[in-house]
């Protein structure tokens, strides 16, 4: 729950986007971060002490983050989502295909000359930064720089469309990157999966670089998942209202079945 001490912390300075988009931009900033951990209840009035702003454009912000599958609302009024189980498992098959598919084109576009030089040493620069973290052991700047890599991997993939799903897949289950780059085990063996994955795309390997990828994002998601609980017992029924990936798309067109057994 936001706390009254905590008052005026996400307050923004002017300038020239609504106070809606502020409150928007800020509020999902926090819950993609972990700042707002996933069960957190946000009320209207504590929000709009924090950002200076009225009740409207905290309650318009709020909307906006149900409809993107962040916030769901509760018997207690707005909660930041809380994933169980089938829905981690949903949303990381979706990441595992996307990304795959990102790692695909982005190894054809560099076999075909649309990858610039300076475009793949951006790529490894981003992964000598994600390394540093990994030596001075900063969850934070580790999670950064993971990221980091995703996306530039998908802008060179040159697909708007992958691009802008993965960013809400990414969004929603975000805590997990923060959960499993504390173990440092795991955070060195990220290091190898990534180098893997670049020595495939610049090499133009669209199969093993598709392999790579789908490999380590289910690899990730079978981690995270281990430390879920399997049911979700104590937790307050909520109302997620469209499904995940109707949230997604923003379509309601995808439907996904639950698997069976």
């Amino acid at each position: 729950m936001v706390s009254g001490h905590q008052a005026g912390a996400l307050r923004l300075q002017p300038g020239s986007e609504t106070n809606s988009d502020h409150a928007y931009a800020m509020l999902r900033r926090a819950i993609v971060v972990g700042r707002y951990r996933p069960g957190d209840r946000l009320t209207e009035i504590a929000l709009t002490v924090e950002l200076g702003m009225s009740r409207t454009p905290v309650r318009e912000a709020i909307r906006r983050l149900q409809a993107e599958g962040l916030i769901v609302i509760g018997h207690r009024g707005a909660l930041v989502r809380r994933l169980n189980v089938l829905e981690v498992s949903s949303l990381y098959q979706v990441r595992a295909v996307l990304e795959a598919l990102t790692a695909e084109l982005a190894a054809r576009a560099q076999r075909e000359g649309r990858v610039s030089a300076r475009d793949m040493r951006e790529l490894v620069d981003r992964q000598l930064m994600f390394e540093h973290a990994v030596r001075e052991r900063s969850v934070t700047r580790m999670v950064q720089a993971n990221l980091a890599i995703h996306q530039y991997v998908a802008r060179l993939a040159g697909n708007p469309f992958a691009q802008d799903v993965l960013r809400r897949v990414w969004d929603i289950i975000a805590l997990s990157s923060i959960h499993n780059l504390q173990d440092d085990t795991w955070a060195r063996k990220v290091i190898t999966q990534h180098r893997r994955l670049i020595r495939a795309v610049r090499a133009g390997d669209t199969r093993q670089a598709a392999a790579v990828a789908r490999s380590h994002v289910l690899e990730a998601a079978t981690i995270y998942m281990a430390r879920l609980p399997t049911t979700g017992e104590g937790e307050e029924p909520v109302d997620t209202g469209a499904p995940v990936f109707n949230a997604l798309l923003g379509s309601g067109r995808l439907i996904l079945k639950r698997p069976r057994g």
